[in-house]
């Protein structure tokens, strides 16, 4: 006789889908196979304890029956009830609100540090009010986008929170990294009619007729007056856009994605992605501050009351000051992990990240590995990697998110089966600035939630394991076709770091018949490298050459710059002369030091 216990989970789930009368004996039966249960039904307590796990007790959303009606009963179930964080109360409908609330409970706290500067959390948001009295004197208002060309500093932190207190949106550029044709660009995507930058800068930076260029650091010099104490009264609420960030323009220019204030305080004021910072901690301000993860570092610490450390050219020395450190793999694989022992928490996203990256980071600190493109604002999935874990996944939908792994009409995968993920829910932004064709291709209404809600495409691969967690597959563009056959350039990649000693490997096609392979450090045992692709996957997959560095070249955002790896190997191919492996298995073995 079955037990209480399970027919009590198993008639939950069955609630969970609309309330629909099915038959207990056939979703039990297709649960159990689904999720590769050796018996053929639930009958222990065990087993119900297994199925009770993977049912999300503060779902409250349930997917338009017809969205899902192709899939089994049992993958309806479990598509619902792994596509989706859960439900949780937002308690700010703009960011920088909860910023204030701190500066108001502990005002003397330090909200950032840089070298020997600091400023307390009272003092930063006086000096905000007063930039941002002065850019409304000069017309900003609500709706409005402000340019933000500077640097990581404390006047950068000023600029920020000066211009959302109007209600308008800042659009940051690194000023020393963006080239002048890209800053020319931004102004004139976003509509800019003010400039933000520091006293260094002002010089250097392109000014349209029209527009006003501000030295943030020259205004913070001038005396407060009591007029800073008031908080401008702004009506933003949480469609307001918050930041516009310009992606980095692979494909041609740079697409501005706007990123609202609901966007941003859904992923930042719920956990994971607030990461339990809290007052006293001490978060790393280490990123370029155009990119996504930069915002979640800067919001992260200044809503929760911590301090932030912003770096000065030396990454080291900040993280070695910090509890929390947001980084790209890449970044934080630059790092001395010994000699970062104070970190508590540590978090990657952006890129893939190397199995043994997170588990020499997970021995000393909670950490977890992340996933998201900027549309679906920094991150919207997160798994807390440790020890115990079967797998290093991408993890589960964030709160207030959905994920949903479709084929390509844009239909369901059964539970198992590799898609491409698309994002749902809260995470989901306003969409490209000045781009129509391309909102068109990327955005799309959500069958699954309905009500008007938009998904994003991610173009990533993925798909759900036993345990509901999303295992990443790469980028759509990343399978390639080498010799007509298809390969999954993250699957060579991921082989390739199984090699002792190998902490980073990249796959990159060099033309339709040949693979290149790029190690990291330069003392990674390439035959070693190369045996055991041999030994894992098809001959096809087998990287023509390996050049082992001593670190991969990064971009400004700090991920694996793949156009100087291809330009590396353009060279290393003329080096060798033509390409021979449809004539020769043996691949060239090449080795750089630098």
């Amino acid at each position: 006789m079955r037990s209480q216990n399970t027919l009590d989970v198993v008639i939950n789930i069955v609630k969970q889908t609309d309330d629909e009368e099915q038959n207990i004996e056939n979703t039990i039966t297709k649960l159990s196979r689904v999720l590769d249960y050796s018996n053929s039904s639930v009958t222990n307590n065990n087993h119900a304890k297994q199925v009770k796990g993977l049912i999300n007790p503060k779902l409250k959303q349930h997917f338009i029956e017809k969205s899902i009606s192709q899939l089994s009963s049992a993958d309806q179930i479990l598509f619902e009830q792994f596509g989706q964080g859960p439900v949780e109360l937002v308690h700010h409908n703009a960011i920088h609100h909860a910023f204030e609330m701190y500066a108001v409970s502990q005002p003397n706290a330090t909200a950032a540090k840089q070298s020997d500067e600091s400023i307390t959390y009272q003092t930063l948001n006086r000096q905000a009010n007063r930039l941002a009295e002065h850019l409304k004197s000069l017309g900003v208002k609500r709706g409005d986008n402000v340019a933000l060309f500077l640097q990581r500093s404390i006047p950068m932190l000023v600029g920020i929170l000066a211009t959302l207190k109007l209600g308008a949106a800042y659009v940051p550029q690194h000023v020393g990294v963006a080239p002048e044709s890209q800053l020319k660009h931004v102004i004139n995507t976003a509509d800019t009619k003010v400039i933000l930058t520091l006293e260094k800068f002002k010089n250097i930076i392109p000014v349209p007729e029209g527009h006003t260029c501000i030295a943030i650091d020259e205004i913070m010099q001038q005396p407060l007056s009591e007029e800073a104490d008031k908080n401008p009264v702004s009506y933003v609420n949480n469609k307001d856009t918050c930041f516009i960030l310009f992606t980095s323009g692979t494909t041609g220019k740079p697409n501005g994605v706007q990123v609202t204030h609901g966007n941003v305080c859904n992923i930042i004021l719920t956990e994971p992605g607030g990461l339990g910072i809290q007052p006293g901690m001490k978060v790393a301000q280490i990123l370029n501050i155009a990119f996504d993860m930069a915002a979640w570092e800067i919001f992260g610490c200044l809503t929760h009351g911590a301090t932030l450390i912003i770096r000065g050219k030396d990454i080291q020395q900040a993280v070695q000051q910090a509890d929390v450190v947001i980084a790209t793999p890449s970044v934080l694989g630059s790092l001395d992990a010994e000699d970062c022992r104070n970190v508590k928490i540590a978090a990657v996203a952006g890129e893939p990240c190397p199995k043994p990256l997170a588990d020499k980071w997970a021995s000393f600190c909670k950490f977890h590995n992340s996933c998201g493109p900027t549309e679906t604002t920094i991150v919207n999935t997160v798994q807390h990697y440790h020890s115990e874990s079967e797998q290093l996944t991408i993890g589960k939908p964030t709160p207030n998110n959905t994920v949903y792994i479709l084929d390509k009409d844009m239909k369901p995968c059964a539970i198992g089966e590799v898609g491409e993920m698309w994002a749902g829910g809260d995470c989901v932004t306003a969409g490209y600035l000045d781009n129509s064709k391309l909102n068109k291709e990327r955005y799309a209404p959500d069958p699954f939630l309905g009500n008007g809600r938009m998904m994003f495409r991610t173009r990533d691969l993925g798909r759900w394991t036993k345990n509901g967690e999303l295992e990443h597959f790469g980028r759509v563009d990343d399978q390639v076709k080498i010799r007509g056959f298809r390969v999954e350039l993250d699957s060579v990649s991921a082989v390739l770091e199984k090699v002792s000693g190998c902490n980073q490997a990249v796959a990159l096609k060099f033309d339709s018949r040949n693979l290149v392979a790029f190690v990291s450090p330069s003392t990674v045992d390439v035959a070693a490298a190369k045996q055991a692709v041999a030994e894992s996957l098809p001959y096809y997959c087998i990287p023509t050459f390996i050049v082992a560095m001593e670190t991969l070249p990064r971009t400004s955002r700090g991920k694996v710059d793949k156009r100087e790896l291809l330009k590396i190997a353009q060279q290393h191919y003329k080096q060798e002369g033509e390409l021979q492996l449809a004539k020769e298995l043996q691949p060239v073995i090449i080795r750089e030091t630098s």
